[in-house]
């Protein structure tokens, strides 16, 4: 604040807050006691700022903790979501090739036994219960999550920096 400003508040003149200043007068009474609650005013002021700026700071870092915290969960899960993708699709197209031999292994042979018949049956039916359970829906289901897991990367980044 400015001296003339400061005299007005404690109700002397420019003059004797300056004296006071340099340390050649006092000042009334009045005017200490003035002074007194202003600067403690002030140095409350200033710790309620420290803390506020302290608690600020733990809050920055509890919040960057938990972002890394996230990004190791989400790297973790995409990894997990990419490997089950991937077996998934591989057993699938498995499928789809074993399906497609037992029909031609069908078509071929002319004189099949009855045994044979029975089997090719059996293995083309068994692929096709795995084929079920590893079908396009499951994996557009697995693609999605993936899709999710990379966007929520991105975000977790964007709040880390």
């Amino acid at each position: 604040m400015k001296q003339y400003d400061i005299a007005m508040i404690l109700q002397v003149t420019r003059g004797q807050w300056s004296m006071y200043v340099l340390g050649k007068r006092n000042l009334p009474a009045k005017a200490k006691l003035k002074l007194g609650e202003m600067l403690d005013f002030v140095n409350q002021n200033q710790r309620d700022l420290l803390k506020s700026a302290e608690n600020s700071l733990s809050m920055e870092l509890e919040k960057a903790k938990f972002l890394e915290t996230q990004k190791t969960i989400n790297a973790h899960q995409q990894l997990l979501v990419t490997k089950k993708l991937d077996s998934i699709q591989k057993k699938y197209k498995a499928s789809i090739t074993t399906i497609t031999l037992m029909d031609f292994f069908d078509s071929k042979a002319t004189k099949k036994s009855a045994q044979d018949r029975t089997l090719l049956k059996s293995i083309k039916q068994n692929t096709e219960i795995e084929m079920e359970k590893y079908n396009l829906l499951e994996q557009t289901k697995l693609e999605i999550k993936l899709a999710t897991l990379q966007h929520e990367e991105k975000v977790i980044f964007r709040k880390l920096n």
